[in-house]
């Protein structure tokens, strides 16, 4: 029987788009990009919160998801 393989995924939000360089990711802004790979197939397996409050929210997370 072969082991399972899995393929792993660096996730910041900073990465998501806002349209503007100066303008931070809103919380549902990063939730939309989370939910898109989730339904990819990603699962979030680390999380790394820097700020969670106000305007800002900053996290880093690993995810993965079987390869294909």
């Amino acid at each position: 029987m072969e082991a399972e393989q899995w393929e792993y995924e660096l996730f910041s939000s900073t990465d998501v788009s806002t349209g503007s360089w100066f303008k931070q990711p809103s919380r549902e802004a990063i939730l939309n990009h989370l939910n898109a790979l989730g339904a990819e197939g990603w699962e979030m397996i680390n999380v790394q919160f820097a700020m969670v409050d106000g305007p800002n929210h900053l996290l880093r997370a690993i995810l993965k998801r079987r390869k294909r």
